[in-house]
């Protein structure tokens, strides 16, 4: 199904901290979907929250941050639809420093993929895939129900991944950490010590049509009952 590029509203308000020594700018942006779209969000440095919500929405706050106006400046928030598609970037004019704080609501049946370097990613109330990856940080995600052909795939090279699932799920897991340990609510996921310092676990849960991997080198993973 095409979706319609209903609305697309930007604007910025510029702050600037009490020290002096961090510029600042929020930019708002909100364009109309369909029901399920597929998102992608790519940042460099920066927290990305993501929430489901029941409209047909996808409404972005980026907040901008550096130790300049020019810092600030050089960074621009990309938003492209194509089809049932939308894709959100963080651009470089030039090469700097600087970084951006996400918080984006989206459609619950969205489905996510999802790309940050340096910064934590936080997933509640999406319905549909999700991917999402950091080089550092944290990943923590509740997702509800996994079943039928969903796919659920968090990564980290550096942190700690949280996953939270309605205890209804069907899904196969397989969970992985070179350093760290692995824990699990459900006891048909069972882990292993692998090579003294890491972990690994694998199981079914119900029928286990859905795919879950988890997938990190130096920290903990969790799976929880949501």
């Amino acid at each position: 199904m095409m979706m319609r590029w209903l609305a697309l509203v930007s604007f910025t308000i510029a702050l600037t901290t009490c020290s002096g020594t961090q510029f600042r700018e929020t930019v708002h942006k909100s364009i109309s979907t369909g029901a399920a779209p597929v998102v992608h969000i790519d940042n460099s440095v920066g927290e990305i929250r993501v929430t489901g919500s029941p409209s047909h929405s996808i409404d972005i706050e980026a907040v901008k941050s550096g130790m300049s106006e020019e810092a600030v400046r050089n960074i621009d928030i990309d938003v492209r639809s194509q089809d049932n598609t939308v894709t959100i970037a963080t651009k470089y004019r030039n090469f700097g420093s600087g970084g951006v704080r996400y918080t984006i609501s989206v459609p619950a049946g969205a489905s996510l993929d999802i790309n940050n370097t340096t910064g934590a990613v936080r997933i509640d109330g999406v319905d549909g895939d999700v991917t999402a990856a950091t080089q550092t940080g944290e990943v923590d995600a509740t997702v509800g129900r996994v079943a039928g052909r969903r796919s659920i795939d968090l990564t980290a090279t550096t942190g700690a991944l949280r996953l939270a699932i309605d205890p209804h799920s069907d899904a196969r897991v397989e969970a992985s950490t070179t350093v760290g340990a692995v824990s699990s609510d459900f006891d048909s996921v069972g882990s292993a010590r692998r090579n003294v310092v890491g972990a690994s676990a694998s199981g079914t849960i119900g029928s286990g049509s859905a795919s879950i991997r988890l997938t990190t080198t130096t920290g903990a993973i969790a799976l929880r009952r949501s």
